[in-house]
């Protein structure tokens, strides 16, 4: 009898021990996945286009383009800049593991001072929550024709969606 309460002792020994050797590991992973939630949050990630929400930070969709285009041609107006046409050129997908792969090639025909375009294109780079990107700009002595970058992800339909203006003499569409 004596040797199976022996047994029995050293059983709930090795029991206690793995227990507790159980839930130091538990703790330990604990922490990481704590500290890993906290890196999460203090990730801060570029002002461009993605789809959904990542903590504060929306990103715009493809649905949204016309209204960014109308604050890009609602910042030449503020500064006397009239925006004489814009076209959507195409849409263009990055390769390789980007974070915002799709974007929209936007052409604009401007007419105004060289200033005027010059304030306005630093005002259009600096948009909050637009991540677009100048990519030429052509000056003639009237105007400019520039081409921007938009990104965003997850177009719906790539053929559907088509947006161009003309803008007559007098400013009005």
């Amino acid at each position: 009898m004596r040797g199976l309460t022996k047994r029995i002792e050293i059983y709930i020994g090795v029991m206690i021990f793995l227990t507790c050797l159980m839930a130091t590991g538990i703790f330990f992973n604990w922490q990481q996945i704590i500290s890993l939630q906290k890196e999460k949050e203090n990730i801060s990630f570029p002002a461009s286009f993605t789809r959904g929400k990542i903590g504060d930070y929306r990103f715009p969709t493809l649905e949204e383009l016309p209204f960014i285009v109308e604050e890009c041609v609602g910042i030449f107006a503020q500064e006397e800049i009239l925006t004489s046409s814009y076209n959507l050129q195409y849409i263009g997908e990055e390769q390789g593991d980007s974070l915002y792969p799709k974007y929209a090639v936007m052409k604009f025909k401007v007419l105004g001072s060289w200033e005027g375009i010059k304030k306005a294109l630093k005002e259009i780079e600096s948009i909050p929550r637009q991540n677009i990107h100048i990519k030429e700009v052509n000056l003639y002595e009237e105007g400019g024709e520039f081409v921007f970058w938009i990104h965003f992800l997850e177009p719906k339909d790539l053929t559907t969606h088509s947006m161009s203006r003309e803008v007559n003499s007098m400013g009005s569409t």
